[in-house]
C-alpha cells in the first residue's frame, strides 16, 4: 500500500502545519502562472512596475500583455498610475507564481501528489519547530522537495550578494532533505537565474553547479524554464532506479 506524503512524513517526526497552496487556486491561475514562467524576463520588468519600483512608461508590448493578463486574472487591479495588490496577491507576484510553476510542472509528470507552499511542523527529540517546503510531489513512495527562488535573471559575474543568495538558496535545498527526505527522496533548487552560457556552452556560476553535484541537489535554473523543459526535469526526479 502507497503511503501518502503525510503518512510518509509522520514516520520521520512531520507533520503539516496548516494547508498548502490551494489546488484549485493554482489550477484555476495556471495558464497565467506558465505565461510567467516562459516569459519572466519580461516578468521582471512588469514586477517592477507593479511594485512601483520602476515607471509604466513605455514598457514595450511584451511587458504590457502580461500586466494585461495579471489584470485580467484579478491578481493586480490599476489605481490611478499606479497598482493595488491585496496580500494574497503581492505573495504570488514577489515569488507564490514559482511555486505553482514547479507544482504545476511535478503534476504534468505524473506525481501522484504534489502539495505547494506548505508549512511543517516537525519534532526531535525535545526539540520542535516548523518550516515551509516550497514544493513537495509524491511520485511512488518517493518524495520530490523544491525550493523555489525568483531571482534576478541577470547573472553578474561580479555581484558578490547574487552568489551568496544563490550559495544560500543551494544548502537550503539540501538542508530541506537531510530534515525531512528519506534515503530514496530527491530534491531540487529551482532558480530563476540564467547560469549557463549556451554560446560558451559553460555554466556561468561554476561553484554553484559543483556544489549542487556533490550536494546530489538538482539544479534546475531559467535555461529550463519552459514549461516542457521543466516538467521533463521532475519525471528525471521522480524516476525510481
Amino acid at each position: 500500500m502507497v503511503c501518502t506524503i503525510a503518512e510518509l512524513l509522520s514516520t520521520r517526526g512531520v507533520s503539516f502545519n496548516g494547508p498548502s497552496i490551494d489546488p484549485q487556486e493554482m489550477q484555476s491561475r495556471a495558464r497565467l502562472t506558465r505565461l510567467i514562467g516562459e516569459n519572466y524576463q519580461a516578468f521582471e520588468i512588469a514586477r517592477s512596475i507593479l511594485l512601483q519600483r520602476r515607471s509604466s512608461d513605455n514598457p514595450g508590448p511584451q511587458v504590457l500583455s502580461l500586466l494585461g493578463a495579471i489584470e485580467r486574472e484579478g491578481v493586480a487591479k490599476r489605481s490611478g498610475t499606479g497598482w493595488f495588490l491585496g496580500a494574497a496577491s503581492m505573495r504570488y507576484v514577489r515569488g507564490g507564481w514559482l511555486e505553482e510553476y514547479a507544482a504545476l510542472a511535478a503534476l504534468q509528470a505524473k506525481a501522484d501528489e504534489v502539495r505547494a507552499g506548505q508549512v511543517l511542523r516537525w519534532v526531535s527529540g525535545p526539540y520542535d519547530g516548523i518550516n515551509e517546503v516550497d514544493v513537495i510531489a509524491r511520485f511512488g513512495e518517493r518524495l520530490v522537495f523544491a525550493s523555489c527562488k525568483a531571482l534576478w535573471s541577470r547573472f553578474e559575474i561580479g555581484d558578490e550578494a547574487q552568489r551568496e543568495r544563490l550559495t544560500s538558496a543551494l544548502h537550503e535545498a539540501d538542508n530541506t532533505l537531510d530534515h525531512f527526505g528519506g534515503e530514496d527522496d530527491r530534491t531540487a533548487l529551482v532558480v530563476s537565474t540564467d547560469l549557463y552560457d549556451e554560446r560558451r556552452d559553460l555554466p556561468r556560476y561554476r561553484q554553484l553547479h559543483g556544489k549542487a553535484h556533490a550536494l546530489d541537489v538538482a539544479l534546475i535554473t531559467l535555461e529550463d524554464f519552459h514549461f516542457s523543459s521543466l516538467v521533463r526535469r521532475f519525471e528525471e526526479l521522480g524516476q525510481l532506479a
